[in-house]
């Protein structure tokens, strides 16, 4: 249980980075960056 619990946080941790990286590339550089790593 303690490393499916550990594997959980891991993933929130990644799912608030790459929101954080969407917020940084739609204020930095647009809309369509975000759309093109999308792709």
């Amino acid at each position: 249980m303690k490393i499916k619990i550990g594997e959980d946080a891991s993933k929130l941790r990644v799912k608030k980075t790459e929101k954080a990286t969407h917020l940084m590339l739609s204020v930095v550089g647009g809309e369509d960056i975000i759309s093109r790593l999308e792709k």
